[in-house]
This record gives C-alpha cells, sequence and structure tokens, in this order.
C-alpha cells in the first residue's frame, strides 16, 4: 500500500473492518472451479466486496445458478459462504480489489442500500443429458490422452456454463474415472467434493 497511495486512500475512505484485502488477477482463460470459503466459519459474519480495476464482458463470477459480469463502476458483494467460482474467458486479464470484510455497522449501511443491475445477470441453461454425456466424453478422449488436467478442467468450466446441482462437476469427473478404472483419481474427486 505505500506504492499505491490511491487505493490505500480508498481503502481508509470506505471504512470498512477488513480482514484481508488484495488485488486479485485472473488471466486469459483462467477460472476457479465451485466452491465455498469459510465453510467452518458459518457464524463469523463476513462479506466479500469486489472492485473491478480491469474487466471484461466475458470475465464473471457464478453464484446461485447465475452468471454476472462484476462491471466497473460498482463494488460487487457476495457472501462466501454460498458456492461461487470466477472465470475470465475474455481476452484481457482481470482485475480486481477484492476485500474480505467483518461485517459492523459501515457495511450494513452499504448493503442496506444494495442493488443488482439486471444488465450484468445471465440465466444459465440447465444442460441436457446429451450436453452432459458429451462434455463427459470429450474430458475422457483427453485423460486418455495423457491431459488429465484439461480432461478434468473441461468438466469443470460446465459450472460457469450451465444450471447445476451443488458439486455435481465433482461428480462427473468421479464417474469419468469410474469408467476409466482409476479408483485412485475418482475417490480424491469425491474428497475435493466435499472439502470445496
Amino acid at each position: 500500500l505505500a506504492k499505491m497511495p490511491a487505493t490505500r486512500a480508498l481503502l481508509r475512505g470506505l471504512g470498512f473492518n477488513y480482514m484481508w484485502a488484495r488485488l486479485a488477477k485472473l488471466e486469459v482463460n483462467a477460472f476457479m472451479h465451485e466452491h465455498r470459503d469459510y465453510h467452518g466459519l458459518k457464524d463469523v459474519g463476513r462479506l466479500r466486496l469486489h472492485i473491478p480495476v480491469i474487466t471484461n464482458p466475458f470475465s464473471s463470477i457464478v453464484i446461485d445458478r447465475t452468471r454476472i459480469h462484476l462491471a466497473l463502476g460498482y463494488i460487487w458483494k457476495l457472501n462466501p459462504i454460498h458456492r461461487h467460482a470466477a472465470g475470465n474467458f475474455g481476452k484481457e486479464p482481470r482485475i480486481h480489489i477484492i476485500l474480505d470484510c467483518y461485517v459492523d455497522d459501515a457495511l450494513e449501511a452499504l448493503v442496506s442500500a444494495e442493488t443488482l443491475d439486471p444488465i450484468c445477470v445471465y440465466g444459465l441453461p440447465t444442460p441436457s443429458a446429451r450436453e452432459v454425456e458429451e462434455a463427459v466424453g470429450a474430458a475422457q478422449r483427453l485423460v486418455r490422452a495423457g491431459d488429465r488436467t484439461s480432461g478434468e478442467h473441461h468438466l469443470l468450466k460446465m459450472f460457469h456454463e450451465y444450471n447445476l446441482v451443488e458439486g455435481h462437476t465433482y461428480d462427473l469427473i468421479s464417474r469419468m474415472y469410474d469408467t476409466l478404472g482409476d479408483s485412485r483419481r475418482s475417490e480424491l474427486w469425491r474428497n475435493n467434493k466435499l472439502k470445496f
């Protein structure tokens, strides 16, 4: 912050009680898979705020089965104990100031007046059984070709494209490895589902 006086002034001016603050860069074609944060700390009131610095229309967060583009000019709020994921499928990196804040009077005053611009909200379609099977087949081909990471990512990205029940992408990866006869990887992804 000593090298970023404008950011320091912004954070101090907001007057929130920060757990932590960071600059987060999400590269082109990078994504985080479905997860929950602070799952073991449900009783500690905290919210996550995103302040977009650089973004593009193909950068978004998926939460509650909805894709939301965090556009410039807003402070965006989410409760990180709800399942969510971030992805940048645009042509330039996305940079946000991300603030995890303890809920206090200043933060409650901000969120009491919250609105959600509908132009930034996109409903996700439910995949057909055929679309799911095609995705699993494509992932299996990648794994058989020796690219396990790309195969797993192919299925994890479905969370960004479709309205899925919680943990479904993890289940698809486990099922894929069961089909491929790799019980160790299947069990790993079952455990990942519980963890994340």
